[in-house]
C-alpha cells in the first residue's frame, strides 16, 4: 500500500492571480428568459438517432437519475449520494463492479466531496480525511494522497494531467490546481469583495465541465464562466440576464433575505449549472421558483433559452439530467417511474421521426420495473 504525504506550506510557489478584470477577451452570453418560452425544440441540432440503455439493476446497485455522474469514452460512473458508493457501467449498461466504499480505512472515505476520471484512475477528493484516494478503474491497488493543510472544495475537475479543486473561497482563493505529477498545487482567485456584487449567490448543481480538455467553470457570487489558458484561469464569458436581476440595493441584505425575496419576487439567483460540448456551453439558471435551461452557440454567439429543451423528433422528450461526452454525444437520464408517467402523459402521444424508437422506447418502458435503475439516452450532436 502506497502513501504520499503532500504539504502545502509557504515554500511552496503559489501562482494567486487576482480575480480577473473582463479584457477584450470575454464575451457577454445573454441569457434573456422574458419571453417565458415553456419549450423549444432542439432536435435540429442532433443527430436523427437516439439510443435506449437501461441501466442493469442488481440488489447491490441502485442509483438515481439526478445522482452524480462521469463518463469517459469506455464506462459510465455514478455516484449514489446515499449508500455513498460508485457504481460502473459500461455503454451497454451493464453493472461491471462498484468502487471504494464509506469509512476510515485505508482507501475509504468519509465524504464523497468530488470525483473525476484521468485516464484510467479515478479520483475521489475526501475533505474530511484531507485526502485524495486514486482507485485505478480496471481494479488493483489504490494510492493516497493525503493533503495538508487541508483543501475544502465544492467540486472536482481536470484537464490535462492537472486536477481542479472549485473552492469558493473557503481556502481564501476559488481554484486549486493540483499537478499529478508531483502534487505539487498553485492558487488562483484570490477572495476579493466585489465579486460578491455580481450576482450569484447560492449553490451551484454543476460548477464545471470539461469538453476534452478544455475546462469551464463557474462559482457562486460571480455571474462569469471561465476557462484555462495556457493552464492559467481566465474569464470566457460575463453572464447577462438582461431582466429580473437582483437589484443592487437588496445585495446588502443577508443571503438567507436575498434568497427570500428572489424567490417570492421573481428575481434570477443566477447559473444553478454549466456543461460543457464542441459547440455549445448548456446549463440552467433559476428565475423566483422557475427553472430555465439554455444552449449558447460558441459559434454565432446565440442563445437558446426556456423551460424545457425538448427532441420533438422523438415525441417530444425532454433533455433532463443530461451530461456531455468527449465524443460529441449527449447522454441524460431518467428514473422509470418518471419517464412511465412521461410516456403516458406526453411521448406515447406524439410522433416519432423514426417510429421504430418509439416502439424500443415503448418496450423498454414495458419491461422495466418502478424501481429499477434509470434509463439513459445517449443522442449525438451534428
Amino acid at each position: 500500500m502506497k502513501y504520499s504525504w503532500i504539504l502545502f506550506f509557504a515554500s511552496i510557489c503559489f501562482a494567486c492571480h487576482s480575480s480577473v478584470p473582463q479584457g477584450r477577451s470575454c464575451k457577454t452570453m445573454t441569457l434573456d428568459c422574458s419571453d417565458n418560452l415553456w419549450s423549444v425544440d432542439v432536435s435540429h441540432l442532433f443527430e436523427p438517432n437516439l439510443e435506449i440503455i437501461p441501466l442493469e439493476t442488481t440488489d447491490n446497485c441502485l442509483v438515481r437519475a439526478d445522482d452524480q455522474k462521469w463518463v469517459t469514452e469506455k464506462y459510465i460512473y455514478i455516484t449514489d449520494r446515499v449508500s455513498k458508493k460508485i457504481f460502473m457501467f459500461d455503454w451497454k449498461g451493464k453493472y461491471l463492479r462498484t468502487i471504494g466504499q464509506i469509512g476510515r480505512g485505508p482507501g475509504e472515505y468519509v465524504d464523497l466531496n468530488g470525483m473525476c476520471v484521468v485516464r484510467d484512475t479515478l479520483y475521489v477528493h475526501d475533505q474530511v480525511q484531507s485526502k485524495l484516494i486514486a482507485y485505478p478503474v480496471q481494479g488493483g491497488q489504490f494510492h493516497e494522497i493525503f493533503i495538508a493543510p487541508p483543501i475544502y472544495s465544492s467540486e472536482l475537475a481536470t484537464a490535462g494531467n492537472y486536477l481542479y479543486f472549485i473552492t469558493n473561497y473557503t481556502n481564501g482563493y476559488n481554484l486549486i490546481r493540483m499537478d499529478l505529477k508531483n502534487y505539487s498545487t498553485q492558487h488562483f482567485l484570490p477572495y476579493d469583495s466585489e465579486i460578491e456584487k455580481n450576482g450569484s449567490w447560492w449553490g451551484l448543481n454543476n460548477f464545471s465541465s470539461s469538453y476534452r480538455d478544455s475546462l469551464i467553470f463557474t462559482f457562486s457570487q460571480n455571474d462569469t464562466i471561465y476557462g484555462l489558458s495556457d493552464n492559467v484561469p481566465k474569464p470566457l464569458y460575463s453572464i447577462n440576464f438582461p431582466h429580473n436581476k437582483i437589484p443592487e440595493n437588496l445585495l446588502t441584505l443577508n443571503g438567507t433575505q436575498i434568497l427570500q425575496i428572489a424567490l417570492k419576487d421573481g428575481y434570477i439567483t443566477g447559473l444553478d449549472e454549466i456543461y460543457n460540448t464542441k459547440s455549445f456551453i448548456m446549463g440552467g439558471f433559476g428565475k423566483g421558483n422557475q427553472c430555465f435551461y439554455f444552449m449558447y452557440s460558441k459559434t454565432d454567439e446565440s442563445a437558446i433559452v426556456a423551460r424545457s429543451l425538448n427532441l420533438d423528433a422523438f415525441g417530444k422528450l425532454s433533455l433532463y439530467n443530461y451530461l456531455p461526452t468527449d465524443n460529441d454525444e449527449l447522454v441524460f437520464f431518467y428514473d422509470v417511474l418518471f419517464l412511465k408517467e412521461v410516456w403516458k402523459l406526453i411521448i406515447s402521444k406524439n410522433d416519432f421521426q423514426n417510429p421504430k424508437i418509439k416502439e424500443q422506447l415503448e418496450q423498454v418502458i414495458q419491461n422495466a420495473k418502478d424501481d429499477d435503475n434509470p434509463i439513459m439516452f445517449k443522442i449525438r450532436f451534428k
